[in-house]
């Protein structure tokens, strides 16, 4: 019954936030469509201050709403003072299509072969700023990273000897909008999921955190030799411990959980590609390198690509889903979201 979402940004700049929204939708709002009939919400973008002006005299602040980080446990709320705030919109709609990518090998045990070891990265990026063919988002390391590694496993699985079970590769469309692409083939598969035995998703491993670097922009990037891996024994501790064991077999890089922690308020689990397996309960393990200084913006270019971590992250995956694939019994699920 809703009539239109007012977004507060978590930034200082609304006008930045505004821009930036309109010129990746071109329109302000895009809906997904999966064969079923929906509504296009009206959305606007209003500052910090706007927002305090609307719950002023009301019993919930801005303050309190902004330290909801779990999204099943916001503060729900009525306006008690009689206020009014209009806003004229247009909307006009602009039907485009996007595919996602996959490839899949088929196993050598006659029974396994029936389950797979999914393997996955996002193809988009944020485009063209404002349409403009000269300023361009390339997005080396947010996904050309995983895209290419995603690519180069494939290539290593096609021409090397074939593991148990099935692999799939999956490059998605659409997940800088929201997880669209991930979203479409939970949906819609083209497998049966409850074969699925894990996704292993790449999304940002080409980066590094320079020696005595003192930005707080790469505060929380990660070094030549460490990657974050996130969620692996959410849903299970052995995919948990096997990430653990082929890491020590290989470049023993050290495996940042930071955000496994329940207090991370970024919910950077939540904001990949992955997600949505997990929320079909199929285990799965996030590599990430860390939000840096050219996280969506023109600069993220191949020139600051460290090749050496990113080629070292790949071959751990390739590691990992060697190892799943060819276990006698698939991984168990012990966990829950």
């Amino acid at each position: 019954g809703a009539k239109g979402v007012i977004v507060v940004p978590n930034s200082d700049n609304v006008d930045s936030y505004a821009d930036h929204a309109a010129s990746s939708t071109k329109a302000g709002r895009v809906r997904v469509e999966f064969g079923r009939s929906s509504q296009v919400l009206p959305t606007v973008a209003i500052s910090k201050e706007l927002a305090a002006e609307l719950l002023g005299g009301e019993k919930v602040t801005l303050e309190q709403l902004a330290k909801d980080t779990d999204a099943t446990s916001s503060t729900p709320f009525e306006l008690s003072v009689a206020k009014s705030v209009k806003f004229n919109i247009a909307i006009n709609e602009n039907r485009q299509n996007a595919e996602n990518v996959l490839g899949m090998l088929k196993g050598t045990d006659p029974k396994l072969s029936a389950e797979f070891v999914g393997m996955s990265a996002h193809l988009d990026h944020l485009g063209l700023q404002g349409g403009d063919p000269t300023k361009v988002y390339n997005g080396a390391d947010d996904d050309g990273s995983g895209t290419v590694s995603i690519l180069e496993l494939a290539h290593a699985f096609a021409t090397g000897p074939r593991p148990k079970r099935s692999v799939i590769f999956i490059w998605h469309s659409g997940e800088e909008k929201g997880l669209w692409g991930s979203q479409y083939f939970t949906t819609n598969p083209t497998i049966d999921l409850k074969q699925m035995v894990t996704d292993l998703n790449i999304d940002m491993i080409g980066r590094s955190k320079p020696a005595g670097d003192t930005n707080p922009k790469n505060a929380v990037l990660t070094g030549p030799q460490e990657i974050y891996v996130v969620g692996a024994s959410k849903l299970s501790t052995e995919l948990g411990k096997e990430c653990i064991q082929v890491n020590d077999k290989l470049y023993k890089l050290a495996l940042n959980y930071k955000y496994d922690a329940p207090t991370d308020t970024e919910r950077i689990y939540y904001r990949s590609d992955h997600y949505n397996y997990a929320a079909k309960g199929i285990p799965i393990a996030f590599f990430f390198d860390g939000v840096h200084e050219d996280y969506h913006r023109m600069t993220d270019k191949v020139e600051k690509i460290d090749f050496n971590k990113m080629e070292m992250v790949a071959r751990t995956v390739y590691g990992l889903a060697w190892t799943i694939a060819n276990q006698p019994k698939r991984l168990v699920v012990d966990g829950k979201n």
